[in-house]
């Protein structure tokens, strides 16, 4: 995954590393060795959310969450994502637990309305259908 986010095949790589925007606040601590190891940065469990035309993509990681949210469109960006984007920073920096961070993040998503329907709740209305069950 870091080559593909060096190589800028990532959706929100750019704004990682020197871009625009939080990035450069995400930037400037890579640079300064403020991060702790990047493998203890995954939640325990994913967060899923939707994305695009509603397919689900999972958030397994305080990395993820960052790129997700700095990829948010400003137009709708609020107070509640800022104190999103500070937190992720602090978990990378090792000031914040990463479950911590997958806890707002999940709030945030149910706030936004992306949070993908409960797997099971899912996989029973698809075996049912429109016309019964299959």
């Amino acid at each position: 995954m870091a080559a593909l986010i060096r190589m800028g095949q990532i959706p929100g790589s750019m704004l990682l590393f020197g871009g625009y925007g939080y990035g450069n606040d995400l930037h400037r601590h890579l640079t300064q060795g403020g991060l702790r190891a990047m493998m203890s940065d995954h939640f325990e469990r994913p967060v899923v959310i939707l994305v695009g035309l509603g397919h689900p993509a999972a958030i397994s990681s305080v990395m993820e969450a960052y790129m997700f949210l700095v990829d948010w469109p400003p137009s709708k960006r609020d107070p509640a994502h800022g104190f999103a984007i500070k937190s992720c920073l602090a978990a990378l920096r090792g000031e914040v637990e990463a479950e911590t961070v997958r806890a707002l993040f999940a709030t945030l998503a149910e706030k936004y309305g992306i949070v993908a329907p409960d797997d099971a709740a899912f996989t029973a209305s698809y075996r049912e259908g429109p016309q019964g069950r299959a």
